[in-house]
């Protein structure tokens, strides 16, 4: 008779791990609900070494099914009759994401035009992209395995001349130059794809629903064994709270965008990203005190728009078993440095998901220190105020209230079975 010994198993819902959950007194109802992969390690004296029963062999055996017994229990119940189990142990090897400043990382960078040569004698104003390049080393993994973000707002990329061509991103430097550009590889997790949203792919959710609230969105895309994240107006979305998957298949989403703050992400776009296209700016409004109506920016019209901009996309990792996570970094009590006790490889996200670029310097105490932009922030008027209040936008400061964004590491992780 079969023995319980552990199990290592991977419940059911999105972002959730292979790990070590006793079974044995579970009902095996529990079992088939809870759970979608992993083994059950059991012992038998007629058997020697432990044998292994995967969760899909479980659910499909050919024996007597009791969903209201125990595991335990059920062991006993079916007596010496036979598992369909294996002696090979499957182990996981967990693999993840690195991250790094372009130009530390030695790649040169040039705006240019996706339609023309880099080299092209264009007007500035037609030079809307940007184009990396190395001149050494493989660059095939740059072009397929990795994300890029230009002053913290994601952009898709697609392979060009000696390198890529990273959409929109010439539009996103400002004229001085003084941009910064980072690069997070996936190159131990698998390939990255980009689906850009357009007019004919965004539905509605229901007649009645306004766009700011949900979306359905066709990308006509096999999204089966793939883990989908979104980038909204270059703000990274990882939460199945925001994106839902209602259609692996056929590839089609669900938005929750009443869980996104849409308001905020715009505003805090303004001066980053080409926000033309949504047709809010207005051409007599002061310098950095732009001033939008509410109800405008949660109109239809604009969302429709918004989700149509270049840095709007799904972003599909060629993996089913990848988990996200977010690790705290130590504030060392001076604006835009941070601490941590081992030397950083992640990318790291503030609190609207927006990549936050750092340089590490290593201390002699062991700890590293992280230099970003990031800032101590008078408040806003309106972040002072009930949001039911809020009639319109503006960027006036209030007096004596300031904020200091909390950036988080964002860890990426694909849990990879191995036999032994």
């Amino acid at each position: 008779m079969y023995q319980y010994v552990k199990s290592f198993l991977k419940p059911v819902g999105v972002n959730q791990s292979y790990q070590d959950i006793n079974v044995s007194l579970m009902t095996l109802g529990n079992i088939y609900k809870n759970f979608i992969d992993g083994y059950i390690e059991l012992s038998n004296t007629a058997i020697d070494g432990n044998v292994f029963l995967s969760v899909e062999d479980l659910k499909s055996c050919d024996l007597p099914k009791r969903d209201n017994l125990t595991f335990e229990y059920w062991l006993s119940y079916i007596g010496n009759r036979s598992l369909p189990t294996t002696d090979t142990r499957v182990e996981f090897v967990t693999k993840k994401i690195s991250h790094r400043d372009a130009l530390q990382a030695g790649y040169e960078l040039m705006i240019c035009s996706r339609d023309a040569h880099y080299d092209a004698n264009l007007p500035q104003s037609e030079k809307k992209d940007l184009y990396l390049t190395k001149s050494t080393g493989a660059i095939g993994l740059l072009r397929t395995r990795s994300l890029v973000s230009v002053n913290g707002h994601l952009h898709p990329h697609r392979s060009y001349y000696r390198g890529i061509c990273v959409l929109g991103g010439g539009e996103s430097t400002p004229p001085a130059g003084n941009f910064l550009c980072s690069i997070t590889s996936f190159a131990t997790i698998g390939d990255v794809s980009f689906v850009p949203f357009t007019q004919s792919m965004i539905h509605r959710y229901a007649p009645a629903t306004p766009y700011s609230q949900q979306a359905i969105i066709d990308t006509v895309v096999d999204l089966s064994d793939k883990t989908v994240m979104l980038s909204l107006g270059g703000v990274l979305v990882t939460s199945s709270k925001v994106i839902e998957v209602v259609n692996p298949e056929n590839g089609i989403i669900k938005l929750n965008l009443s869980r996104f703050d849409i308001v905020d992400a715009i505003y805090q776009s303004v001066g980053k990203i080409n926000l033309e296209s949504l047709g809010i700016l207005d051409e007599n409004s002061l310098a950095n005190n732009y001033r939008f109506a509410r109800a405008m920016l949660l109109s239809d019209e604009v969302v429709l728009k918004y989700l149509q901009l270049v840095q709007t996309f799904l972003i599909v990792i060629d993996n089913p078993n990848v988990q996200i996570t977010k690790e705290p970094v130590s504030r060392t009590g001076i604006a835009g440095k941070f601490e941590v006790k081992y030397n950083p490889t992640l990318p790291l996200v503030d609190d609207t998901g927006r990549i936050v670029e750092y340089w590490v310097d290593s201390q002699n105490d062991g700890w590293y220190i992280l230099h970003t932009n990031s800032r101590w922030y008078k408040k806003r008027i309106i972040e002072t105020k009930p949001v039911d209040a809020i009639v319109a936008l503006n960027q006036s400061m209030a007096v004596n209230d300031y904020y200091e964004t909390a950036p988080q590491f964002l860890n990426i992780v694909a849990q990879e079975p191995t036999t032994t």
